[in-house]
């Protein structure tokens, strides 16, 4: 593994672990916002939860992946394109991530003989 694609998994972690983290502060800030207000509607915060659970899902994964990636898994290579091109849209820090992670597995490894 050379020096891009293990900084290319760390990032993925960084990334996936502070949307984690925003997600799960967004899930608490909501919870505790319909708490408080007494003429809030239950289905409000269930909404919100629901809503929020999908991406929460996503960011662990994108955890998962960069980790999985850093230990030499080979499907990990596939998902972390796809947390790549999920990634681009993210702007602008995800677009930067993204790219780079997209150029870094584009390289082939030099350490690993191919077979062509």
């Amino acid at each position: 593994m050379n020096t891009h694609h293990r900084i290319a998994g760390i990032l993925h972690i960084v990334l996936g672990a502070l949307a984690t983290g925003g997600i799960l502060l967004f899930m608490i800030f909501m919870n505790a916002m319909f708490g408080a207000v007494q003429e809030a509607p239950m289905w409000a915060m269930r909404l919100a939860n629901v809503l929020a659970v999908p991406f929460l899902l996503l960011a662990a994964g994108q955890v998962v992946a960069g980790i999985c990636f850093l230990n030499g898994k080979p499907l990990a290579r596939v998902f972390l394109l796809i947390y790549a091109c999920l990634s681009l849209l993210n702007f602008p820090f995800g677009t930067l991530v993204g790219a780079y992670t997209i150029w870094a597995l584009a390289i082939r490894d030099q350490s690993t003989p191919s077979v062509a």
